[in-house]
């Protein structure tokens, strides 16, 4: 990310660029009053929008510089929004792209009631918070709704310096395991010492590699190396899509693995996530029978109550206090299926939720 020059101290503000509609140039104002603490706080600068256009310059290059180079991006939404060529073709096309770049955070703002729960929209987390449009009825002002937004963006931007102080030091990592290497230390032993885990796991990877391939160099090429590191990196983000590229050396054979287990960890992901949604399809007809099966054993038990109270006093049924306690026992194993049905259920939301933010292979996403 390319970011404004650091404020008088020394913090670097995160760039934003407004995408909206003219017709919602109000609320655009209305957003940006309260985001000034943001600004006061050298959180972010001004924020960038087309009305800053000089006279005389060509406007789409100018809107195409600055979405570019921001860091955050904010989509007003609105049906005049939905309904423009550019600010719903061209300039969402450029910040989606940048978006799943990582170069930029996209944040799509909803202003009004509409219809904006389509690809690709659909796959960004919006604001306000369950995404209530600003002016709708869900809030007791607009100042409310804004207020949330603010919130909801200044979460962001702490998430944003948390990946800027990994980034820094994974960069830091990554010159001193070259530095080491240029000092005659082996790749791996300076590897540990940065990422133990990750050292381990590469060392593991060249072990149980055929045995013709394993190489005498263990070093094998610094830039090799920074940039298979780099490439590995992704992976703990959850980028699933990345291949690293094969290269005859010690870091080919490493990639090459590499490669082959992120395939088979993609394949898991995608088996989880097409195996559920039928999972909770089966669940909710279970329930619902047993649901079913509750009501007519409370029935019966009914029933079976009432015909004991209609025996001769002093007489006695043995059959119907079996019967009762038979219909209790039923009973009681439909609550306990019901529960157990509960549990997977929830068991399987989890493990839903827990992949859904990997990005999966682009012939897996589509299939």
């Amino acid at each position: 990310m390319s970011h404004s020059p650091p404020d008088q101290r020394g913090r670097m503000a995160f760039k934003v660029f407004f995408s909206y509609a003219h017709k919602d140039e109000l609320l655009l104002d209305r957003l940006k009053e309260h985001l000034a603490p943001l600004k006061n706080q050298g959180l972010i600068d001004g924020g960038w929008h087309d009305r800053e256009i000089d006279a005389g310059a060509e406007w789409e290059p100018e809107i195409i510089r600055h979405l570019e180079t921001a860091d955050i991006i904010l989509l007003l939404v609105s049906a005049a929004f939905m309904n423009s060529d550019y600010c719903y073709g061209k300039e969402l096309r450029r910040a989606i792209r940048r978006h799943e770049r990582k170069e930029a955070r996209v944040i799509p703002i909803i202003l009004s009631p509409v219809d904006w729960q389509i690809p690709p929209l659909d796959k960004l987390q919006a604001l306000p918070t369950d995404g209530k449009p600003v002016t709708g009825a869900g809030w007791h002002s607009v100042d409310d709704a804004l207020l949330n937004v603010v919130k909801g963006i200044r979460a962001s931007i702490r998430n944003l310096q948390k990946q800027q102080r990994s980034s820094s030091q994974y960069q830091y990592q990554c010159g001193y395991i070259i530095n080491q290497m240029n000092q005659g230390q082996s790749a791996l032993a300076a590897l540990r010492q940065c990422d133990s885990e990750l050292a381990t796991f590469v060392e593991w990877m060249i072990s149980n590699s055929p045995p013709p391939l394993q190489p005498q160099n263990v070093n094998g090429n610094a830039a090799a190396l920074e940039a298979l590191l780099m490439e590995i990196s992704a992976v703990g983000d959850g980028d699933l899509r990345v291949q690293a590229a094969i290269t005859p050396d010690t870091c080919g054979i490493v990639a090459d693995t590499f490669n082959y287990t992120v395939e088979e960890f993609a394949k898991v992901i995608d088996g989880i996530r097409k195996t559920t949604p039928p999972v909770f399809s089966g669940l909710n007809v279970t329930v619902r029978i047993i649901g079913e099966q509750k009501q007519i054993l409370g029935r019966a038990a009914q029933t079976v109550d009432a015909l004991t109270k209609s025996l001769p006093e002093g007489a006695t049924a043995p059959q119907f206090s079996q019967l009762r306690a038979l219909l209790a026992d039923l009973y009681s194993r439909c609550e306990a299926i019901e529960r157990e049905a509960d549990n997977i259920g929830k068991r399987s939301h989890q493990l839903r939720e827990s992949v859904s933010l990997f990005r999966l292979p682009e012939h897996m996403a589509q299939s």
